[in-house]
């Protein structure tokens, strides 16, 4: 999913917020429903824990991003929209 598919959604985890987070590690990302595919692309280069149960999409794109990811937890999200 693209930045601007979702650019009003308070619980879309993009590439600001996803540099925020590795920035300060202070974000909950749990919150989060969906993730664009810059934001997971920066993520999935990050060592540390992910918490993401909160998204409900995620795109082709996103996910084979965030399967990259090597920090020693990616928690399960339960997905309503593949996409």
């Amino acid at each position: 999913m693209s930045e601007s598919e979702h650019p009003t959604s308070a619980a879309l985890l993009d590439s600001t917020v996803a540099e925020r987070f590795l920035k300060k590690n202070c974000d909950d990302l749990s919150q989060m429903t969906s993730i664009t595919d810059a934001a997971a692309e920066l993520l999935s280069k990050d060592k540390r824990n992910l918490t993401l149960v909160g998204l409900t999409e995620l795109s082709d794109a996103a996910a084979k991003s965030l399967s990259k990811h090597k920090g020693h937890c990616l928690e399960p999200v339960s997905y309503t929209h593949l996409r």
